[in-house]
């Protein structure tokens, strides 16, 4: 155990060496990086080492493997990079909560922008996926599905490119997060036996008026259903 940990910390290490080293030597997108053995040398450790390092800046998206020409700078989105290494399995419940708290914060500042530029063609794309839904209520995977297009075409509606990379990371984690927890099925399954709720069909006839402050009301009510439960229902499952 102690042993794995070590490598693990030098891997750590080696990582972030290899990362500044990088960025001080102003090295651009496809610029070929030095070898295994040169980052060995430079930094004092093992190709073990150095390939494990290389290995999680490539998942990570700063490095690409390219034919003939080894390892070169990748083109990192920030967004896409995040979506790789958050797992909502691996989040406590406070992380779980603050996801939820940006989740809110951002789909209710939407009103405004969705007042403004939804336009018809995002209304039917909307309704389309609201009657698919409908077409089973009762299917919890088929909501899940709906859910994150329905709100996937509202981020779109808005036509900020930068809202529409960072909602997958957000709907993602909700989509696999209620995939797994029981008790979000069993609140998906009173969402029509609560007056409370606000569901898409509801949700949508509110964001056909353009009232944003109407909008953010309907929103609010409408994401409280996403709302993750106690880590411990999650866990005893």
């Amino acid at each position: 155990m102690e042993e794995t940990a070590h490598r693990e910390s030098l891997t750590d290490i080696a990582e972030k060496k290899i990362f500044h080293y990088l960025r001080e030597n102003r090295f651009r997108p496809g610029d070929r990086l030095p070898m295994e053995e040169e980052f060995a040398d430079m930094f004092q450790t093992s190709r073990t080492i150095i390939r494990e390092a290389l290995s999680r800046l490539r998942m990570m998206g700063f490095i690409e493997s390219k034919k003939r020409r080894g390892m070169v700078v990748g083109h990192p989105s920030i967004f896409e990079t995040i979506a790789k290494v958050i797992d909502p399995a691996f989040l406590d419940e406070e992380e779980q909560k603050d996801f939820f708290r940006l989740r809110m914060t951002i789909e209710l500042g939407l009103a405004d922008m969705l007042a403004e530029q939804l336009s018809e063609e995002d209304l039917a794309d909307l309704e389309q996926i609201v009657r698919e839904e409908e077409t089973d209520p009762a299917d919890y995977r088929r909501f899940l599905d709906c859910d994150y297009r329905f709100h996937s075409r509202i981020y779109q509606a808005t036509s900020c490119r930068s809202l529409a990379s960072f909602q997958r990371i957000l709907l993602q984690f909700f989509t696999d997060f209620e995939t797994r927890v029981q008790s979000a099925s069993s609140r998906f399954a009173q969402r029509f036996d609560d007056p409370a709720q606000c569901t898409h069909r509801d949700l949508l006839t509110v964001i056909a008026t353009r009232d944003p402050e109407a909008i953010q009301r309907a929103m609010r009510r409408h994401l409280a259903i996403h709302q993750p439960p106690p880590v411990r229902q999650v866990r005893s499952r």
